[in-house]
């Protein structure tokens, strides 16, 4: 069955981490946020809560991003856009400290989608030559059969060239509604625990797209011009010959459907550890059980049922009303070291692993890395700047638009200011850049078969925070 949306194509265009679905607008400060001991640690560093100030603190605000890939399709010459973008991710965090423990409520809504490609793709184009490769073989068997009969020298040549991909549309994305609690326990002034656990109601995960095959008019002028020069035929028969061959120019298959029982929950532990003053070093596993999606069906059209099947291979999806579809909540290990340097400076550094193939050794697992640094500008402004590299690799084992490799850099960089003695004012802005460009190629090894390239990637957040 079809992956999670969050792990498709059109998905990774934007940053937002779909498993988890949950962020905060310190995120972009610095990108490196796992060993954090401000309020973001509701979202990044459980175990930290317990190093903020006693009493409680409160998070608003807003993501927004944008980005755009491109994908060559070697076989037609044909470059797709997929573009990706929201510009309403709110968050809201509220958090409890009092001597030793803390607690916090979060509430998040991720869109992680705005995935369109609106000019077609790979995919598409391919589905769009198997339903003309097997309407022109429905016409040639018409043809060829009784009471026409006509002889396959005639035929063949011309249902060769009947049909073919006119272009089409893929648009597919996930609205999050994320409800995330943790607890933290400050064991000793070096050691500190967490447990958390966050519920994801998914109030929309969408599949819409349509496979568009055209009629070529010069196939059937030139056929027709063949049957009245071979003589047998009169001007009447050729005419009904004709009259009757399919006639097609637009959809010729179109879906669009959804997902039923697509809630699930994600779990957390966590622990601090301070092996020295001004030392930080921060763990947290993120795990989950796998859960089945069943797919509703709003609107599903093909112009011949017989060709559905292979329609439904080439998708690896079923056009059923609730077909189970298997999803999986990928583990992922979060670890975070911190340094204060001096009472201005706080160096940090990151590293994801998102264990998508624990059993597999032939298959990578996901990760990424990075360092920032946040500075004390004065006393109300602090500044903070950081990377990330994040490599990507996924096997192509067919013809799909959701195998590729991406290599990613992000820069970030964002300030807090304070409004007042207990108010803050956050901005942040991070850009991604492509650090490569994957090729991949037919087994002859020279035959280009499909090229990935991200464009730039454009993310932002802004917030308050307020303690009281």
């Amino acid at each position: 069955m079809k992956k999670s949306l969050c792990l498709s194509l059109l998905a990774v265009l934007l940053t937002a981490e779909c498993a988890l679905a949950q962020n905060s607008i310190y995120r972009y400060k610095t990108n490196n946020r796992n060993a954090t001991e401000s309020v973001d640690a509701a979202v990044y560093n459980p175990a930290g809560l317990v190093w903020l100030q006693d009493g409680v603190h409160v998070e608003i605000g807003n993501q927004f991003g944008y980005g755009t890939k491109e994908i060559y399709d070697g076989l037609t010459g044909t470059t797709y856009e997929a573009t990706g973008g929201s510009s309403f991710d709110p968050t809201a965090i509220i958090i409890y400290k009092k001597g030793n423990w803390a607690a916090n409520f979060a509430f998040g809504a991720s869109s992680s989608s705005g995935g369109k490609m609106e000019n077609g793709s790979p995919m598409i184009t391919m589905g769009g030559y198997g339903v003309a490769m097997g309407m022109a073989a429905g016409v040639n068997q018409t043809l060829t059969s009784d009471p026409v009969g006509l002889p396959h020298s005639l035929v063949d040549p011309f249902t060769e060239n009947l049909y073919g991909p006119a272009g089409g549309s893929l648009e597919e994305g996930a609205l999050d509604v994320g409800f995330l609690a943790n607890v933290a326990f400050l064991a000793s002034k070096w050691l500190s625990f967490s447990l958390g656990a966050k519920y994801m109601v998914r109030t929309d995960d969408y599949l819409r797209g349509n496979v568009m095959v055209a009629t070529s008019s010069e196939a059937i002028s030139d056929f027709e011009a063949s049957l009245l020069a071979d003589g047998s035929l009169s001007q009447e028969e050729v005419d009904a010959i004709i009259g009757g061959i399919p006639v097609v120019d637009g959809d010729v298959a179109r879906v669009d459907a959804s997902y039923d029982d697509n809630n699930y929950w994600v779990f957390s532990v966590g622990a601090n550890v301070r092996p020295s003053e001004g030392w930080l070093v921060a763990q947290t596993l993120y795990f989950g059980p796998s859960y089945t999606a069943y797919l509703r069906l709003n609107d599903f059209y093909m112009i011949d049922p017989s060709l559905q099947a292979g329609l439904e291979e080439l998708l690896d999806m079923a056009f059923e009303d609730g077909a189970p579809d298997d999803r999986e909540v990928v583990p992922q290990y979060r670890l975070g070291v911190a340094w204060h340097v001096s009472d201005r400076w706080r160096l940090e550094a990151d590293l994801h692993v998102d264990f998508e193939h624990i059993t597999d050794s032939d298959e990578p697992n996901e990760f990424a890395w990075g360092v920032g640094a946040e500075y004390q500008l004065s006393g109300r402004v602090n500044w903070g700047l950081g990377f990330k590299y994040q490599p990507v690799s996924r096997d192509q084992e067919k013809m799909s638009d959701t195998d590729f490799r991406n290599d990613m850099l992000w820069l970030a960089s964002g300030a807090d200011i304070d409004v007042t003695d207990r108010l803050k004012g956050v901005v942040t802005i991070e850009l991604g850049f492509a650090t490569s460009e994957y090729d991949y190629y037919l087994e002859d090894g020279t035959t280009l078969l499909k090229s990935y390239r991200d464009n730039l990637n454009k993310s932002a957040t802004l917030g308050l925070v307020y303690y009281f």
